[in-house]
């Protein structure tokens, strides 16, 4: 459980290293060199671009694919008291980020810092909110059990006028669950 815990804050806050390479422009021009292959400065840049933007994207992928081995639960329509989406109010955490990633200036610094709040999400209980689990459907929801507010990542559609139960969830946190169904 820790495990997959740290894997999830890990690769939550994974952005911040295509982020700070992208802003220092660095490419990787010295790897091809070494490969002995010919690239354009510009299609050198544009190809190491893109992919330090899918390594996040791939390891959410993964990611995502291993939450069915977290502990499962399960939430009773009958127990739910609301229900609200997130909507933007992590967008907060994520600008923050950015703001830490394009203000480092040496790669050494900014692994101290990455691994600073790595620690801090998983041994805080808190809410993790991953936001490229949107490119692969999830949506994000506040849920009140018992007086509990807890988010719960699902694919499905909630709103507050119908009635939801969740009978597959995957535990990340106490605080945060994904639906697998």
């Amino acid at each position: 459980m820790l495990l997959y815990r740290i894997i999830f804050v890990f690769n939550t806050y994974l952005m911040l290293f295509p982020m700070f390479l992208i802003n220092k422009g660095i490419t990787l021009e010295s790897l091809f060199m070494l490969l002995k292959v010919d690239v354009p400065s510009l299609a050198c840049k544009i190809i190491s671009y893109l992919i330090y933007i899918a390594i996040p994207i791939l390891t959410t992928s993964l990611c995502c694919k291993s939450f069915k081995k977290l502990d499962k639960a399960d939430i009773k329509k009958d127990d739910i008291a609301h229900k609200e989406s997130v909507g933007s109010s992590f967008l907060i955490n994520f600008f923050a980020c950015i703001f830490i990633a394009l203000s480092v200036n040496n790669i050494f610094a900014l692994i101290i810092i990455y691994l600073l709040i790595t620690c801090l999400g998983v041994f805080e209980e808190t809410y993790l909110n991953n936001p490229i689990c949107y490119l692969f459907g999830y949506k994000y929801y506040f849920v009140t059990v018992k007086n509990v507010k807890i988010i719960v990542m699902s694919k499905k559609d909630v709103n507050p006028w119908n009635d939801v139960e969740f009978k597959k969830l995957a535990r990340i946190n106490n605080f945060t669950y994904i639906d697998i169904e």
